[in-house]
Parts: structure tokens; C-alpha cells; sequence
């Protein structure tokens, strides 16, 4: 059986790791949070990326030709995903071979008008896309471009902030302690 002092050591190895995991959370949404850049005047000749769709096929947009292309190929494109079709439009641009992952949320905000969410994560950084459509009309609310090495900084002052924590409360504990016992 275990000793009470080994117990004694992994209780505190587990607290620290917790403490050091919380504030790493903690700082990862923080983070991302200062990242998004809010878009207050659209201009209507800025470039982004976004997903555009047809009866049979969904692709993500990067340039204008790309656009050109696919609107030529599809006379029935729309930017806005029906909700009953967004699985599928989610699966096919999942599977569109290219460097990194993408990912899509859409919330309906009325008839024929949605708020997309595009993640698109790739190496070196990844991107994601705040817009909102109609059938034919699409305008940029919001974007988040992040590097691969952009947050390097939160993993070692997690672990300053959790080390930092664990041992002022210990101290202050061990005070408490002191004062009650010389009560």
C-alpha cells in the first residue's frame, strides 16, 4: 500500500498540474479572444475566404478566380448553406484535398440569412472567418489569423502562474494553520 507521504506528494503534483492546466485554458481563450478583429466598416473589395455552395457540391473560396470558376460551373451557387444540407457541405469541404483542416458552423439568424463561421486551420497558421449571408450578398463581420508560433508563450507562464498559485497557497495555508494553532 501506498505510503501517506507518497500520497502526500501526488495530491500536490496533482494540484500544481491542475492549477498549471487551468491557467494554460485560461490564457489559450484569452488569447484567441484578442486575436479576433472585428470588422466595422466592410469594405466590399476586401478579400477573404468563405465557403460557397451548390445543389451537389461545396467548396471553400480563396481567390477570385476560384470563384469565377465554380460560379461559371454552378449557376445555382449561393452563400448560404441550407440548414438541412449542412452536414453534407460541412463533409465536402472537410474532404477538398488541401494543406490543413477546415471546419463550419452556421447559425440562422432569419429566413435566407445566416452567420457563417469558417475555421480553417493549416500549418504554419491558422484562420477563421465571421461573415454573414444572404442568397447572393455576403459581408465580413469578423477574422482571426493565428501562427503556428504565435502562442509558444502560454505553456511556460502556465506553469509560472501555477507554480506561482500552488505556493502562495500553501503559504497562506500554513499560516492559517499557525494562527489557529497559536490561538
Amino acid at each position: 500500500m501506498l505510503s501517506k507521504k507518497t500520497l502526500k506528494i501526488g495530491l500536490h503534483i496533482l494540484i500544481g498540474c491542475l492549477l498549471t492546466f487551468g491557467s494554460c485554458d485560461l490564457l489559450i481563450h484569452g488569447a484567441h479572444r484578442a486575436h479576433k478583429i472585428t470588422v466595422t466598416d466592410p469594405d466590399p473589395k476586401s478579400r477573404f475566404s468563405f465557403v460557397v455552395v451548390a445543389h451537389d457540391e461545396a467548396d471553400i473560396i480563396f481567390l477570385e478566380d476560384q470563384f469565377a470558376e465554380f460560379t461559371a460551373k454552378h449557376p445555382d451557387w449561393s452563400y448560404f448553406v441550407p440548414p438541412d444540407q449542412l452536414d453534407r457541405v460541412r463533409d465536402q469541404i472537410i474532404s477538398i484535398p488541401r494543406k490543413g483542416y477546415a471546419d463550419l458552423e452556421a447559425e440562422n439568424l432569419g429566413p435566407n440569412h445566416q452567420m457563417i463561421d469558417l475555421l480553417i486551420m493549416g500549418d504554419p497558421h491558422s484562420e477563421e472567418y465571421w461573415y454573414e449571408v444572404n442568397d447572393k450578398q455576403i459581408t465580413l463581420r469578423a477574422y482571426r489569423f493565428e501562427n503556428a508560433f504565435q502562442d509558444l508563450w502560454i505553456p511556460p507562464v502556465s506553469l509560472l502562474v501555477g507554480l506561482f498559485i500552488y505556493f502562495l497557497g500553501r503559504t497562506i495555508i500554513k499560516f492559517c494553520l499557525e494562527l489557529r494553532k497559536s490561538a
